[in-house]
């Protein structure tokens, strides 16, 4: 985020509840990535409506297995932005209509993408040991906020 080492400092982003992303068996990142796939390609979230990108909170297991693979952090937003496509054919009538009015510069005719570019997909990495990381679909906030936090004393 562009903070020096050591400097606090505080994210805020529009999210609604969690989804637990549960990797029972995946053996390695790309197993691991299209559990996360298969989650942000659900129908209803805010981001197939909304011009936001989903956050991943990724726990530092998948974390580790995710680098042990060769998966930057950029290369992991790509991978997501890539294969998280939703054929239009799964919604209703009346929700491809809409999303064809709010988001129709987003999407090639036949599939919605879950962000505008890979770098709106959101990747933090927090929680504890175990193979649960959480999805958080956001709207309304289009990009992340960070702001250092200042001590006075």
């Amino acid at each position: 985020m562009g903070f020096a080492k050591g400097q606090s400092a505080v994210s805020l982003i529009g999210a609604g509840g969690p989804q637990n992303l549960f990797t029972y068996g995946c053996q390695n990142g790309e197993e691991i990535l299209d559990t996360f796939v298969g989650a942000l390609c659900g129908l209803g979230h805010n981001n197939i409506l909304f011009p936001s990108g989903p956050m991943l909170v990724i726990s530092p297991e998948h974390a580790h297995t995710l680098a042990r693979d060769g998966f930057s952090k950029r290369a992991v937003k790509q991978y997501l932005f890539d294969k998280s496509r939703i054929p239009l054919a799964r919604f209703a009538a009346g929700s491809q209509r809409g999303i064809r009015e709010r988001r129709a510069r987003w999407f090639d005719p036949t599939h919605i993408g879950i962000a505008d570019h890979a770098d709106d997909i959101v990747i933090v990495v927090a929680g504890g040991a175990g193979i649960h990381s959480q999805f958080l679909p956001t709207a309304f906030s289009k990009k992340l906020v960070t702001v250092p936090i200042e001590f006075k004393i």
